[in-house]
This record gives C-alpha cells, sequence and structure tokens, in this order.
C-alpha cells in the first residue's frame, strides 16, 4: 500500500473523545427525559453537526429548533476539548514516521473548527497538517466523500494516491467510493501502514530527471532509482556481514548493509543511515571509498567501502531488519559466496577483496 497523503479523522482516529462524544450527545436527551439508544450514538457519529442536530429532533419529534441542540452541544463540547480530550496512544508516533517518509498530512472531521483548532493546537498537533477540513465546509457528513474530496484537492494529491484513516464504518466506505485507500482506524493505529519511501528517478545516464516514486510503485521504463551497500573492513582485514531477518525476502542470507537511497540523498548519505539506522553505527564518510557501482534492470547500485574506526562500539541491531551480524575473513567472504549464502546480487567479491 503506497500513498502520498494521508487523510486524519480527528474523534477516535487520532483524539481520544469517542467516550467524550457518547457523554456530550446523550446529555440533552436525558435532560428531556429521553433514552439514547447506542444505534443513535453510532449513527450521529458519521454526521456533520447540522445534520445530527436535525436528525435528533426528527427522530425523537422534538418541538424545538435544531440551533438549540447546536449550542448545548457546543457549550458541553468546547470545555472538553479546550482542556480535556488526548490523543490516542501511538497517534504522535504514527504521524512522526509518515512525516519522515514525505506522506503530506491533512485532516478530514466532521468537527467544527471552533473545536478541533484549539485541541489540536493544546495537544501541538497542528503544524503536522498541511490542510484542515471539517463536513462544515461540504454539503454531506461522511456518509458522501465530499470532506475526503476536499481535503485530496487541498493536498494536491491524487483521491488513489490518499489514504483515508477513520474509525466509522461509513465513513470508510465513501472514501472507498472516491477511489480512495482506506484503514479502520477502530484497530488503533499502532497497526497502521506505512507508505515507501520516496525515490528520485534518473535516466539512463543517471542524470536525476526530477520525477519521484515510492518504494514498491511500478518503475517506469527508462527510469531507475538508487541502491546502495557499505562494506565495513576491520584493521585486520575481515569484514562484516549481516544476516537479513526472517520475514524479508531472501530471508536468512548474508549480505553487507545496505538500502534504497531515498529521494533528496545522494547514495553516500543513504549508506550512512543505512549503518546508523540498522547497527546503531555513526562513520564518517571521509573513511569510505566506492568501489563497485553498476546500473543493473532497474537500479544505479552502489557499493561502499569503510574502514572500521579502531574502537568500533557495539551493534545495535534492528531487528525488523537483520537477524545477526558476524565478521569474516576475505576467503570465508569468498567460500560464502561460492556457496551460495549471500544475497544473489551480491556477486563482486572480488572486488571487495582487492580494495
Amino acid at each position: 500500500m503506497n500513498f502520498d497523503a494521508a487523510i486524519f479523522d480527528l474523534d477516535g482516529t487520532l483524539l481520544d473523545t469517542i467516550p467524550v462524544w457518547d457523554r456530550i450527545l446523550a446529555a440533552p436527551l436525558y435532560r428531556r427525559g429521553l433514552p439514547c439508544p447506542d444505534s443513535y450514538i453510532a449513527k450521529v457519529h458519521s454526521l456533520s453537526f447540522a445534520e445530527a442536530a436535525e436528525y435528533t429532533i426528527a427522530l425523537f419529534r422534538l418541538d424545538e429548533p435544531p440551533e438549540r441542540l447546536l449550542d448545548e452541544w457546543d457549550r458541553l463540547a468546547a470545555d472538553e476539548y479546550a482542556h480535556s480530550v488526548q490523543s490516542l496512544p501511538h497517534a504522535v508516533d504514527y504521524l512522526n514516521a509518515l512525516q519522515r517518509l514525505g506522506v503530506t498530512l491533512a485532516v478530514a472531521t466532521s468537527l467544527p473548527e471552533g473545536l478541533y483548532l484549539p485541541c489540536l493546537k493544546r495537544l501541538d498537533l497542528l503544524d503536522y497538517f498541511s490542510a484542515l477540513c471539517s463536513t462544515d465546509e461540504t454539503p454531506h457528513g461522511k456518509s458522501e466523500p465530499d470532506v475526503f474530496l476536499l481535503a485530496s484537492r487541498r493536498v494536491g494529491v491524487r483521491p488513489e494516491r490518499c489514504l483515508v484513516l477513520d474509525d466509522s464504518r461509513v465513513a470508510l466506505d465513501s472514501a472507498a467510493r472516491a477511489g480512495m485507500q482506506t484503514y479502520d482506524a477502530s484497530r488503533g493505529l499502532g497497526e497502521a501502514p506505512l507508505s515507501g519511501e520516496p525515490m528520485d528517478l534518473y535516466d539512463t545516464n543517471r542524470v536525476q530527471t526530477g520525477e519521484t516514486i515510492r518504494r514498491g510503485d511500478p518503475v517506469p521504463p527508462g527510469r531507475y532509482y538508487l541502491c546502495a551497500s557499505g562494506w565495513i573492513r576491520s584493521a585486520d582485514g575481515r569484514f562484516l556481514l549481516t544476516q537479513r531477518a526472517e520475514d524479508k525476502t531472501y530471508p536468512l542470507l548474508w549480505e553487507p548493509t545496505g538500502g534504497h537511497v531515498m529521494a533528496g540523498e545522494d547514495s553516500l548519505t543513504a549508506i550512512l543511515r543505512e549503518l546508523k539506522e540498522e547497527l546503531g553505527l555513526n562513520l564518517n564518510s571521509d573513511a569510505a571509498r566506492l568501489i563497485h557501482s553498476v546500473r543493473r534492470e532497474r537500479d544505479f547500485y552502489d557499493a561502499w567501502l569503510f574502514t572500521a574506526p579502531a574502537s568500533l562500539p557495539d551493534l545495535k541491531l534492528q531487528r525488523s531488519e537483520v537477524r545477526d551480524a558476524k565478521w569474516v575473513t576475505a576467503s570465508e567472504l569468498q567460500r560464502m559466496s561460492r556457496a551460495g549464502e549471500l544475497h544473489p546480487l551480491i556477486d563482486y567479491c572480488n572486488k571487495v577483496v582487492a580494495h
């Protein structure tokens, strides 16, 4: 699942407000001696404020204007959002992860600005978002995709490249009808998907074209992305290898640390980042030499060789990527290559040893 924009509901998705709203919606009914069935709460959560007031008056046959209900809800909600409402678990971590991947973030909520804006400011969430959209600005609530399409237009991302995160089935179904990807936020944001890393594209001469794709997207004909590996050699001539995690492609095979070059990076910057992320190593670019560079079917690939510092710190393995690490001699490296114990694209061990 790749996407360039993530469009967030607030209540029940980013903000822990469902119990709050259950109380707010029920209070006017109880004051009038009326019951508050669960089916009523579920329905009004997917409506705009104006729609919810009209629906409530019709359902309970109230002889009063909708403005009276709206005023009651506003007074109760304003205090809760201004002072009490908190973000849900994993919300900030997930926003940070998407921001690092260059995903544009937007809000599509049924809340009016007077409620959501003070709350987002108080929780230091406002600056994450490039667009703030409310069903108050659209003809319909979330039973129709208007507010999601408004967010898509404001961030300049096509609907099919948007991910909508909402805890309402009604809202998710309407977003899907607009061609958007969806995630049921009632499952929590700890399991929410991440988009592939953005990558610059190059022509056959390795000239940057100004185009980008995300990892996992089809590569257009005549276009290439960049990948890089970083070999580390100790003073006594041994090489550091890492073992791929069990759930990766080519599981448990050995390789130097490597990965895709993200948009805005060159291959050396990228491999320094990978060494930090996967092994916890901060190496100096001055200690690197380019020992291998080739154009492959879909990418340009660079291999860098680093001389290990005299006092190399303990490795901190990123377990989602790396199962193990070990030092091998030049002869052990060549034996592993012949035995098929290395990643199949590591087919240039003689160059590594020769340097």
